[in-house]
């Protein structure tokens, strides 16, 4: 895979967490791990999560988004 050998990885024991208040109302979201990116001449691994979630007909009304680390054991 790299001119220096075989990479061994093991992925994080965490997920972002995806919490939104609008129309007054605060709701967490689950995030799901979406794509893993491997870039051997970078030595660099890239993880990208994804969360849907339904907003209010009227994006104004959308006060806040806040990401968090949540820890999986």
């Amino acid at each position: 895979m790299t001119p220096e050998g075989r990479w061994r990885l093991q992925c994080p024991r965490f997920h972002p967490g995806f919490t939104r208040f609008a129309l007054g109302v605060r709701r967490e979201h689950r995030t799901d791990l979406d794509t893993v990116l491997l870039d051997a001449d970078a030595m660099r691994v890239e993880l990208t999560w994804h969360a849907a979630v339904p907003l209010p007909q009227k994006f104004e009304m959308l006060e806040w988004v806040q990401i968090v680390e949540k820890k999986v054991i």
